[in-house]
């Protein structure tokens, strides 16, 4: 008599199959309602918007466009574009924080996927140590996560980039495991790019708050401001709603929503980049 495949192996892959479908699906559909829906709307009205938000929060987008230029570059990474699915307009405002910090000593960034990101911030913050974790593989989340890409070439490339510069320091590390970190001394700037999704997201945008020092620049990728239909790990208003918790708070000052990218293409659902600085103790009683 055989056995079969395991429940929990047909479990997972079903479990990755419909995460693949849902994501693949949405791509899609945002394509078509773009179409649609948005044809008349135009780049430049949009660019113009943005670099308004740059220098509502005092950073140049224009600045950040050639420091990330530079970065990418002395990374090996070439020219910027947005339509490579690692690339969008995240890196540009990196880009413009570092030049407004430019002595930045300690950079984090929680979700390490291929290790571009930390290599190109290892270029935009000369001075800084830049950790970056990412959950180890007997993690329960972690055959799951970024559909299939755990394979060992996958592996094996993001462990190259994470070695060109002896200033990244790679962890494997559950997210919530910040939670056990002393925040002395406290980070400049914090990058969040994990789970998008509740509880994971509003734990990590809560332990950034934690970690960074008072006027440090806390981000977020992916941040989605309508609630979607159906919640996935990569639509999800969570982050949303968790930033406006801490401000609430008086955690952080009111974050600024920047297009994650300017294309027509990428508009529907719109997603954002969101930036916010730390308060002092004194400002957040």
């Amino acid at each position: 008599m055989t056995t079969g495949t395991p429940p929990s192996t047909l479990a997972r892959f079903a479990r990755r199959a419909r995460r693949s479908f849902d994501y693949r699906t949405g791509r899609l559909q945002s394509r078509i309602l773009c179409e649609i829906k948005e044809r008349r709307l135009s780049r430049d009205d949009r660019q113009r918007e943005q670099v308004a938000k740059y220098a509502s929060i005092g950073l140049d987008r224009a600045a950040g466009s050639d420091a990330i230029t530079s970065a990418l570059r002395a990374a090996g990474f070439g020219a910027f574009s947005e339509d490579d699915d690692m690339f969008s307009e995240h890196l540009v405002l990196l880009g413009a924080v570092s030049r407004a910090v430019p002595t930045a000593q300690r950079v984090l960034e929680i979700g390490t996927y291929d290790g571009r990101a930390a290599l190109i911030l290892s270029h935009l913050f000369p001075s800084a140590t830049i950790t970056t974790i990412d959950l180890p593989p007997d993690d329960p989340v972690y055959g799951e996560s970024y559909e299939v890409a755990r394979s060992k070439e996958f592996v094996a490339r993001r462990n190259e980039y994470l070695s060109r510069n002896d200033r990244v320091k790679f962890v494997e590390l559950n997210s919530l495991g910040l939670s056990r970190q002393s925040n002395e001394p406290g980070y400049d700037l914090i990058w969040v790019d994990g789970d998008h999704d509740f509880p994971v997201v509003g734990m990590d945008l809560a332990n950034a708050v934690r970690l960074l020092r008072p006027g440090g620049y806390l981000m977020c990728d992916d941040v989605v401001t309508a609630k979607p239909s159906r919640s996935t790990t990569y639509l999800s208003d969570a982050a949303h709603r968790s930033l406006e918790a801490l401000r609430n708070a008086g955690l952080i000052d009111e974050p600024t929503y920047v297009y994650k990218r300017l294309g027509k293409r990428h508009q529907h659902p719109r997603k954002f980049v969101a930036i916010t600085r730390t308060r002092a103790a004194s400002r957040a009683n």
